[in-house]
């Protein structure tokens, strides 16, 4: 099908969340007609308000880093042409480790982003020459990133654990309001032309010339190109009768209520690379295995403070609770002041929120199913990520250009596919 021929026909998207409110606004300003079966109700998002983003971080593979920097291209760009309509900064975020070996590795990969023209490397062994960053917006930050270790680290964030040796502080990083964000790309996909239908799907099916998506109070949309998007890609996915291979990965996220008295309000995010990026350590209380990334804090605005980490698996709701105990106390090892903090009795809130992940740990973007089904999957612990596959997808439906990374994230990557039509059958697609 060709991209006029796209124009005349809706594409559908289906999912929840700013993923798919993301993929429709790409898609409605890429010219085609969005069509958005929104899962969830507009004032809720998942995972809570704020999303992160970074131009790199300990393991980001090329692809993905060239990726998360369209996706950031993309959030300034929108940012500016939403009137800075939505809260947003460029506080950047601050990996610390207090093991030797592992600094010199956070050395090795800093001046490698440098070699890279991710922006010059400053190293400081105090703070006469550091610039902090301002608490909201993206004006008067620097690019590259910031090495600090001894008196400069202490000295810049005197919160920290005194056998913090190292803190790698990349500038084009912070976070934004996912919620504010949301909303106002669902009203830029009305403005270009879209249509945004706020219900539960029902059911997904071919019908030989297209897609109808049913939905709970019985409406139906029909066109030729569908796009799943969001964490419950595999669930729809299963509704319209293709299967991808995803392992099960959940995102932890925990407040601390009052807990911003821990840690400066304006301060960068903090990722405590503890032992190395991808290693396994114990799980707190639960006698059980868990490999944590690397775990996160940051400022929530409303006097609390946002832990996160993600972990493979699905934990029992019975554990979800203890799993933020768990990571609080991870976290404490690199935050001094956390270890003293003495809030209210359960003033620890904890949310475990589904990211189903490919087996390579990478996203999903691409054609799912030669019947024109696409899928936009593994994108959620990142805004920068979300944009830059947003783009990507809406690149693919249009007929542009595509960037060189786009290989590294095609569905079928691991081989064929299962498809299962409506008679039970079951077949594989080699793509």
């Amino acid at each position: 099908m060709t991209p006029a021929e796209r124009v005349r026909d809706p594409v559908l998207i289906v999912g929840s969340g700013l993923p798919a409110a993301a993929v429709a606004r790409a898609v409605a300003t890429a010219g085609l007609r969005a069509v958005l079966v929104d899962e969830r109700e507009p004032v809720r998002e998942g995972g809570g308000e704020g999303l992160w983003y970074a131009p790199w971080w300990p393991g980001g593979e090329p692809p993905i880093v060239q990726l998360t920097e369209a996706g950031i291209d993309r959030l300034e760009a929108v940012y500016r042409e939403s009137g800075e309509g939505f809260s947003a900064n460029r506080r950047g975020r601050l990996i610390v480790t207090g093991r030797p070996e592992l600094a010199r590795l956070l050395r090795s990969m800093a001046g490698r982003q440098v070699a890279l023209g991710h922006g010059p490397l400053r190293e400081h062994t105090t703070t006469d020459w550091y610039l902090p960053s301002p608490p909201d917006g993206f004006r008067g930050v620097p690019d590259g990133c910031d090495l600090l270790e001894g008196a400069g680290l202490r000295s810049a964030f005197p919160f920290l654990d005194p056998g913090m040796v190292l803190g790698v502080h990349v500038r084009r990083a912070g976070w934004v309001d996912a919620r504010a964000l949301r909303r106002w790309l669902i009203g830029a996909i009305r403005e270009a032309g879209g249509v945004v239908v706020s219900e539960p799907v029902r059911g997904i099916e071919f019908t030989g010339d297209g897609w109808r998506i049913t939905t709970v109070s019985g409406a139906r949309l029909s066109g030729p190109t569908l796009v799943l998007a969001g964490s419950r890609v595999r669930s729809l996915g299963r509704l319209a009768g293709f299967e991808l291979p995803w392992a099960d990965y959940t995102r932890l996220v925990g407040v601390l209520a009052g807990g911003a008295r821990a840690i400066p309000g304006s301060c960068p995010m903090i990722a405590a690379d503890l032992d190395g990026w991808g290693a396994v350590g114990p799980a707190g209380e639960l006698g059980a295995e868990a490999a944590w990334g690397l775990p996160s804090l940051l400022a929530d605005g409303d006097g609390g403070l946002r832990l996160e980490a993600a972990m493979p698996g699905v934990p029992a709701a019975a554990e979800v609770g203890r799993l933020g105990e768990a990571l609080l106390e991870r976290l404490g090892q690199a935050v001094a002041t956390l270890r003293s903090y003495r809030g209210p009795p359960g003033g620890l809130e904890v949310a475990a929120y589904p990211m189903p992940l490919a087996p390579d740990l990478r996203p999903a973007i691409g054609m799912a199913d030669r019947r024109g089904g696409f899928v936009v999957a593994g994108v959620g612990m990142t805004v920068g990520l979300v944009l830059g596959a947003a783009d990507l997808l809406a690149a693919y439906l249009a007929g542009a250009p595509l960037p060189g990374y786009a290989p590294a994230f095609v569905p079928g990557r691991f081989g064929p596919l299962s498809l299962r039509p409506p008679d039970g059958t079951t077949s594989r697609v080699d793509f």
